[in-house]
C-alpha cells in the first residue's frame, strides 16, 4: 500500500487495520508510485492467519471508517458492506447499493474527496470456498 486511504482485513480473530494511511508532509499531499523516493514509502505485511475480507479505502472515506487519533475501525461499516459482498448473488446490485452511500447527502456533508471502496470476501460456493469482489467507485 502507498498513500493515504487505508486497508483493514478481517481474519479469524477480528478486524484489524493493516495500513493506516500515509499522509505527506504537509495536509492534502501523499505519496505515489511514480515519486522517486517510492522505496520509502511503498508498505507491505506478511499475516500469519488467513484473511477472510478486505476493505481499501481512499481518503476521502477515511473520516468515516477510522476513529482519530489511534485509527481504530469503525467495525459495524466493515461487518455490513463484507456480510454484503459475501451473501449477494449480484455484485451489480451491491456496488449500486455501495455508489448510493458513498453518493448520499450523509457521506457528502462529511467528506467532499474521492471516495473509492474495494471490497473483497471469502465465501462459500456449492462446497468450494471462493473469493467474491466488488469494486466501488
Amino acid at each position: 500500500q502507498i498513500g493515504d486511504g487505508g486497508v483493514v482485513v478481517r481474519t479469524q480473530e477480528r478486524l484489524q487495520l493493516i495500513f493506516p494511511p500515509d499522509h505527506g508532509e504537509f495536509a492534502e499531499t501523499t505519496y505515489f508510485l511514480t515519486d522517486q523516493d517510492v522505496g520509502l514509502h511503498l508498505r507491505f505485511t506478511e499475516l500469519d492467519t488467513s484473511v477472510d475480507g478486505l476493505v481499501a479505502f481512499t481518503d476521502g472515506l477515511e473520516s468515516l471508517l477510522l476513529s482519530y487519533p489511534d485509527f481504530s475501525v469503525h467495525n459495524s461499516f466493515f461487518e455490513k458492506v463484507l456480510a454484503a459482498a459475501e451473501t449477494t448473488d449480484d455484485s451489480t446490485d451491491l456496488t449500486n447499493q455501495l455508489r448510493q452511500l458513498l453518493n448520499s447527502t450523509t457521506v457528502n456533508e462529511r467528506t467532499s474527496d474521492d471516495k473509492t471502496l474495494i471490497i473483497a470476501a471469502r465465501i462459500p460456493q456449492s462446497g468450494k470456498e471462493g473469493v467474491h469482489a466488488s469494486a466501488i467507485l
